[in-house]
């Protein structure tokens, strides 16, 4: 009998010409498993001559094998001039099944994306964790709704792009 090796494996796949599979890289809080899809999101919110670019990279995780959850990454860059740009944003995060929202949570960003005092904020917003031993079908979706100062046209949404599947 001929003894198959871990490497002997991978040898054979680099040879045969097979890509290795992809690994999931951590986000900018350093939060990453083997069961972690993101997909990353960016806008920038103006007023005259202010903004802030808003990065939201929308994550879903497998946390051992049947816990789940998504959650948002968010990442903000200096703004630039002093007037606030929005009266009020809400970001919405929701663990969904097949497109089912099965967890949701929501966190208000407002204050960050007026905030001059900072020149850059990073914070994770995580629906609860939900148990589950299903495979596949699970991702995270999300909105933001924002209300531009000054723009008249009330309440708007940024509809986000989903993570991939786990």
């Amino acid at each position: 009998m001929k003894h198959v090796t871990f490497l002997s494996v991978v040898s054979a796949i680099l040879a045969a010409g097979l890509a290795a599979p992809a690994v999931a890289a951590p986000d900018s809080h350093g939060i990453a498993a083997a069961g972690t899809q993101c997909y990353p999101n960016t806008k920038t919110f103006k007023r005259g001559t202010t903004q802030r670019t808003v990065t939201i990279n929308l994550c879903v995780q497998r946390i051992g094998s049947s816990t789940l959850r998504a959650y948002a990454d968010i990442s903000m860059g200096k703004k630039s001039g002093t007037p606030d740009i929005v009266y009020d944003a809400t970001l919405n995060v929701r663990l969904e099944h097949n497109d089912d929202p099965i967890e949701s949570t929501a966190d208000s960003m407002g204050y960050e994306i007026n905030d001059e005092s900072a020149s850059a904020w990073g914070w994770i917003v995580s629906t609860d964790e939900f148990s589950s031993t299903v495979v596949g079908g699970w991702s995270a979706d999300g909105v933001v709704y924002y209300d531009l100062v000054g723009d008249g046209l009330g309440t708007q949404a940024w509809e986000l792009h989903g993570s991939p599947t786990i």
